[in-house]
């Protein structure tokens, strides 16, 4: 890092967040380029933030990483059993993303099943949010609720925008909460903003008969 770095302080909290979050499996070290001449040397620094993980050059990134791409890089050139752990997050996230015949609760939509669970369930609403959103917060709890009372009629998924760009593109999501509502594969209605449950039920409604 550099002190005149803008993205420099963003780089090292995520460092330092992961390697807390590892609970001592991670160590991460802020090292300022201009005082580590050798070190800068070593790694061939041009630019900052780079990121060298275990000393391997192979591991050298510049520049702001994703948290999911700095995370792969610490298990790939951290961990011997990359392999292994890859695996076992493969399986769980396919687990998570299992789209059940007759939902009762709100499926998992991403990037990858949302035009699986499209084309799967007659009547879809896909409530698009976000871990920071307080307003989505309080849209939770009404979908989850209609989740369960029209199990059989109407399948809702929440799909996390900051996680699934994809979609959130493909659809210009910029405001969230935002309800996507398909019907027989198309995409028949957009409401934004936390709707009370009256309000998002009576929409549906319209959708449904």
């Amino acid at each position: 890092v550099t002190p005149s770095c803008p993205y420099c302080p963003r780089a090292v909290l995520l460092a330092h967040q992961i390697a807390i979050e590892s609970k001592g499996r991670v160590e991460s070290e802020c090292v300022e380029a201009s005082e580590n001449m050798d070190l800068a040397m070593k790694f061939n620094v041009r630019s900052v933030p780079q990121q060298v993980i275990n000393g391997d050059r192979d591991s050298i990134s510049t520049g702001l990483q994703p948290e999911a791409k700095f995370v792969d890089d610490v298990l790939r050139y951290g961990s011997s059993r990359f392999a292994e752990i890859m695996e076992a997050e493969e399986a769980k996230r396919a687990l998570a993303e299992k789209l059940v015949d007759v939902p009762a609760a709100p499926v998992t939509i991403t990037d990858r099943n949302f035009d699986e669970a499209v084309r799967k369930y007659p009547m879809l609403v896909v409530d698009c949010w976000a871990e920071w959103c307080a307003p989505c917060r309080m849209v939770a709890p009404v979908v989850e609720a209609l989740a369960q009372d029209y199990q059989g009629r109407i399948a809702f998924g929440k799909l996390d925008v900051d996680h699934n760009p994809g979609i959130a593109g493909r659809y210009q999501i910029m405001s969230i909460p935002t309800l996507l509502i398909f019907k027989g594969g198309r995409l028949v209605d957009t409401k934004i903003g936390a709707l009370l449950r009256h309000d998002l039920e009576e929409v549906l409604l319209e959708h449904l008969n």
